[in-house]
């Protein structure tokens, strides 16, 4: 019996799976063989001993065309055994299956592509996202996760015409960070035309890192369009370039609501190094900016330690003047938050300045 929260590991798994196969009858073992939901490693006994009884015949037959519906799935399902058992003739069938032009096929096709470890399936994938042979986004994850180094094959998706595949270009590159051309792929993309291949730039940036990449970023945190600087902002975050603090504080008084979210993310991912600088968006003219400060505070844990220092009795006038600060500029509910922490342990003087700060509305 395996424990509670501890999996064997799949070679154990596929050790009791060839022994499984021994006591079943064929036909549940090809059903099993061909079921989309198994994993690659589990599939493979059942189809190894599917085409040891049956033959391949029959299934390179039955994967290489269909004339209905049911012929469409026992394709399918063919196909997946053939893959399943690594049979020379599947990237083939796999190929036509995806240029033929039934969506259900290609979908297939695609999925069952995403599983093989050779250059021809990561071509066949490639050519299938810029042909819109299945949904962009589908075809992208299974390159996303191949297995192979393809970066070669995926480094000119960055020069098409078509803005979308320059977009999963400038995405997908983000899986190679220590390759130095990705870094000036993705820093001359940040440049593009279109917001949304410039917004994909600076996220896998954010990823990739490098010399040019707090510096791209910093550049799209003024641009136009509002996805853009947030994702510019997250970027910065990413680096953890708590240096660049000061760059991404006036995001906090941007007209866009996402674009106040992503740079009060940002900032609370740098890390508590940053905390005196937001600290000084108290005084922002902006509610939002103050709101958004406060809120950064609180979540690193800096009202917290204050708290925490006033149940001592070690609270300084600079701690107290922050915290009425942010209180105020918080609102009622991270203001009250600290009270509810602090209020067991400290006097009759903290308390009352607490309330205070929460009875005064910002202005």
């Amino acid at each position: 019996m395996v424990p509670r929260g501890k999996e064997q590991a799949p070679e154990q798994h596929a050790e009791r799976a060839r022994a499984l196969v021994a006591r079943l009858p064929a036909s549940a073992i090809e059903r099993l063989a061909a079921d989309a939901s198994m994993p690659q490693w589990l599939a493979e006994p059942f189809a190894v001993r599917t085409v040891e009884r049956r033959g391949d015949a029959r299934y390179l037959r039955a994967a290489s065309s269909h004339r209905n519906e049911r012929g469409l799935w026992k394709r399918i399902s063919a196909l997946r055994i053939l893959c399943a058992v690594g049979h020379p003739e599947a990237p083939g069938l796999l190929k036509t299956a995806l240029l033929e032009g039934d969506l259900d096929l290609a979908g297939a096709a695609v999925s069952l592509l995403g599983t093989q470890s050779s250059r021809e399936a990561a071509e066949l994938l490639v050519h299938a996202l810029r042909e819109r042979r299945h949904p962009p986004s589908r075809v992208a994850a299974r390159l996303d996760r191949f297995p192979l180094d393809v970066v070669d094959l995926l480094a000119p998706l960055v020069r098409d015409a078509d803005p979308s595949i320059r977009y999963w270009g400038a995405t997908l590159l983000a899986r190679y960070p220590a390759r130095p051309e990705v870094e000036a792929a993705l820093a001359g993309l940040a440049m593009d035309d279109d917001p949304s291949v410039r917004k994909a730039a600076v996220e896998s940036l954010g990823v990739v890192g490098g010399t040019g990449a707090a510096p791209t970023a910093l550049r799209l945190l003024g641009d136009p369009v509002f996805f853009v600087r947030a994702h510019a902002a997250r970027a910065l975050g990413d680096l953890e370039r708590h240096d660049l603090a000061p760059r991404v504080l006036p995001l906090l008084a941007d007209a866009e609501w996402w674009v106040r979210t992503a740079a009060k993310d940002a900032l609370q991912a740098m890390g508590p190094e940053v905390a005196a600088a937001v600290a000084g968006s108290l005084d922002h003219p902006d509610r939002f900016a103050r709101n958004g400060a406060a809120e950064v505070l609180q979540n690193l844990g800096v009202l917290d330690e204050i708290a925490a220092r006033a149940a001592r009795g070690d609270v300084t006038v600079d701690d107290r003047a922050l915290l009425e600060k942010a209180a105020a500029a918080g609102g009622i509910v991270p203001a009250t938050g600290t009270v509810r922490r602090i209020l067991p342990a400290v006097s009759d003087r903290m308390r009352t300045l607490l309330a205070g700060a929460v009875a005064r509305p910002a202005s």
